[in-house]
């Protein structure tokens, strides 16, 4: 293979405007672009990862990657898998790495980089690198998004599997590739209403509120309660309060009267009555009395609470019991059973930072411990998966959800979901809430202010409309 590719029509870029880039760890958006390096297969090390494909572009803002390591693997964690930018196209600065001279460096699994222009060299986070990264689980592609400098024309590029010190290396041979920047304009989709569509949507809203925060941030969580006006609000990380006392909080912030249901740290409030509740380890279920003079059926909606971190074991554990119990809710002629039909959403903070079985499961019906928890069962009624909603922001093209911008660690990550049974619910507007990246003209619309969501929690509000029989 070419050991530099140096036409930016060779690295796959776009001609003409395309549409903004979103990290979501789905890559829809990277079709037409065609792969930058094609690293042959067999050459990897002890630890498994053997690049193959990687993709590159850029748009005015920011430079992407997206690359294939051969094994499923969590970017962000225990892997050894380095990137190496030489950003001023020259070998006379930095350190020498595969011919360069790399200006900067980034350790996925180790989430630090390095400023190798300064002396001493200087470390930075995923925050002051602009970076995000996706799928937060576990996979064989991932897909990065990086700031740019200004002023920068290309960039010299290197992958390096570092965790055993015999690691595969893209390009291959260690020669570094060479991608030109382009400053593609994109085609940005305008910003989402932040209104309903229909009085007849029944808008859901879903937010980890960071340890009983609510009680503590009135005035930011008023002011975004009030700008999103939800129907029924599925909180999450409340563990000092009860359900008494959340409804008391919630209604002095937006009027009205609120039904409740709660589990563990999970508490759903509700403008429409709860006919029955279902509890699981990891959250609530509740049966909503939707009215009949409006709609056909009534609304099933799970709130969960997925155990943190490494916990995979304890993860993959709720989400079995969560598709046993609509196994049985949706079995016609049991106690308890929902009609067939009945929207079914699953929402919350699910904390997918593991092994994507996870995220198999809730959506295929999967069950990995069927000893325990009973058989697989598909959870939509038509025998078919559900649907992964994973909206954007309300104003940019960005799709976390969670960010820590206090200290170091994780960077930015979708691990708050909308799940939904399409054969019986249809989504109108979604998005989720980031005060961060709304322009001053839509924060005014709103009524909310710039660190609104910030200071709230570290959890971003999600947001679907959903469209209902």
């Amino acid at each position: 293979m070419m050991p530099l590719i140096a036409l930016c029509a060779a690295h796959g870029c776009v001609s003409g405007p395309r549409e903004a880039m979103r990290i979501d760890g789905r890559f829809d958006d990277w079709a037409g672009v065609r792969p930058a390096c094609v690293d042959p297969r067999g050459d990897g090390g002890h630890s498994g990862v053997d690049f193959g494909r990687v993709w590159i572009c850029d748009d005015r803002d920011a430079l992407y990657f997206r690359f294939d390591t051969g094994k499923e693997i969590s970017l962000q964690s225990r892997n050894g898998i380095a990137l190496y930018l030489d950003t001023d196209d020259s070998a006379e600065t930095g350190i020498p790495v595969g011919g360069i001279g790399a200006d900067v460096s980034w350790r996925f699994g180790a989430r630090e980089g390095v400023d190798h222009r300064f002396a001493p060299a200087r470390i930075f986070n995923a925050y002051e690198a602009g970076m995000v990264t996706g799928p937060t689980v576990t996979s064989r592609e991932h897909e990065v998004k990086m700031r740019k400098d200004a002023g920068t024309r290309a960039v010299r590029w290197l992958l390096r599997d570092e965790g055993d010190g015999r690691g595969d290396i893209a390009p291959d041979q260690g020669a570094a590739g060479r991608y030109e920047f382009t400053g593609a304009e994109v085609t940005r989709t305008g910003a989402r209403p932040l209104a309903k569509r229909s009085a007849r949507d029944v808008r859901v809203v879903s937010n980890n509120v960071y340890e009983d925060n609510i009680f503590n941030r009135e005035a930011e969580f008023s002011r975004i309660l009030n700008a999103l006006a939800p129907d029924v609000l599925a909180l999450q990380e409340i563990r000092r309060h009860r359900a008494a006392q959340v409804a008391e909080v919630v209604t002095r912030m937006t009027g009205g009267a609120w039904h409740t249901a709660d589990h563990a740290d999970c508490f759903t409030l509700s403008r429409y009555p709860v006919l029955s509740a279902t509890k699981v380890a990891a959250g609530i279920g509740a049966l909503l009395d939707l009215p009949d003079e409006t709609y056909a059926r009534d609304l099933f909606l799970v709130n969960l609470h997925l155990g943190a971190g490494t916990k995979d074991e304890r993860r993959q554990r709720e989400v079995d019991e969560v598709v046993a119990a609509l196994r049985d809710l949706r079995a016609p002629g049991r106690p308890g059973s929902l009609p067939p039909g009945t929207p079914i959403v699953i929402v919350g903070d699910l904390n997918l930072v593991g092994l994507a079985r996870q995220l198999a499961t809730l959506l295929t019906g999967d069950i990995a411990d069927e000893a325990r928890f009973g058989p697989d069962s598909p959870p939509d009624w038509d025998g078919t998966a559900m649907t992964d909603l994973a909206p954007s922001h309300l104003s940019a093209p960005e799709a976390y959800t969670w960010a820590n911008y206090h200290r170091r660690g994780f960077g930015p990550g979708r691990i708050d979901y909308v799940i939904y049974a399409d054969s019986a619910v249809a989504v109108a507007n979604r998005f989720v809430l980031s005060t961060d990246t709304m322009s001053d003209a839509d924060l005014a619309a709103g009524g909310l202010r710039r660190d609104d969501t910030r200071t709230a929690s570290d959890h971003l509000p999600v947001v679907a409309d959903l469209v209902l029989p």
